[in-house]
């Protein structure tokens, strides 16, 4: 089995160039981790239709609250349900819906024969226990998210903010049109480069530093030190993936809003920007928390 990537961000264009003559699937995933892009899922549907391709979608950060792909045409949506499914942080699953029963029955084959069963009761129970809750929670993610996104536009210590609700984000449009709203992911750039979200991420009082994602709770990481890290990726690749060294990763919980918007603030006013004989993305900057 080979595979091609296409960079997050891509258009459609992108995929249908990318295509092999043996190319069987598209694998994507909408908002995209880290950088929160927007796939025109409709158009892709498309494309995939054209060449007799099947579609995969992950709609992890979305869930099927607030963006539902099946109707759009998608053959396969998946979700981690580890993250804003169950919602608390406290259980590992996952689940696949198909397009069609004949899909759904080929897939209930492969499961039986090679890739397990079913998962544990307990865990199974939890995801179903924390589903009663998932509407209201990720209506108020999203509010939490849009206020605080909105914030950090304003700070002067931040280069740039991504979220789908904001104006400013390229896939703004395209989101409006197959999102109900806009869920808690957030990427944004801090400045000062890596010391510069080193002093940010450490100084944050509300919110967790954790990889974890899609909780009740704020969480934050950087993933130039963390996900994107020099153990999983390389200079180059991280470039391709837009990962620098002050993004900051976002998840934003079910706190008071004030609370994060203050937090966010404080720790961002501790920051102190590189000079100018400092190269962007490359070099260190000293910090008050971090002398």
């Amino acid at each position: 089995m080979t595979s091609t990537q296409v960079p997050a961000g891509s258009d459609t264009q992108a995929f249908r160039q990318a295509c092999q003559p043996n190319t069987k699937l598209f694998m994507v995933e909408s908002p995209c981790n880290p950088d929160t892009s927007i796939l025109d899922i409709e158009a892709l549907v498309k494309v995939a239709r054209d060449l007799n391709i099947l579609i995969c979608l992950d709609g992890t950060f979305a869930t099927p609250i607030l963006q539902k792909v099946i109707p759009m045409g998608v053959d396969f949506s998946l979700h981690s349900c580890t993250k804003y499914i169950a919602g608390h942080s406290d259980v590992i699953a996952g689940c696949i819906s198909t397009r069609t029963l004949e899909q759904y029955q080929q897939l209930k084959m492969s499961q039986f024969g090679f890739t397990g069963t079913s998962l544990g009761p307990f865990e199974a129970y939890q995801v179903h226990h924390a589903m009663r809750t998932l509407p209201i929670r990720m209506e108020k993610h999203s509010a939490n998210a849009l206020a605080l996104s909105q914030a950090l536009e304003k700070h002067p210590m931040v280069n740039w903010v991504r979220y789908p609700g904001l104006p400013s984000h390229p896939g703004h449009e395209i989101a409006k049109k197959q999102m109900k709203s806009f869920g808690g992911l957030v990427a944004f750039e801090v400045k000062g480069n890596a010391e510069g979200a080193r002093t940010f991420v450490t100084s944050l009082k509300v919110a967790t530093l954790t990889a974890a994602i899609g909780g009740i709770k704020t969480y934050v990481n950087n993933p130039y030190s963390f996900s994107h890290g020099p153990l999983m990726m390389n200079d180059e690749d991280r470039a391709k993936a837009r990962v620098t060294e002050g993004l900051i990763r976002l998840s934003v919980g079910l706190e008071n809003v004030d609370d994060l918007i203050a937090d966010f603030n404080q720790a961002l006013d501790l920051i102190v920007p590189c000079t100018d004989h400092t190269l962007p993305g490359h070099g260190s900057c000293l910090s008050q928390a971090h002398p």
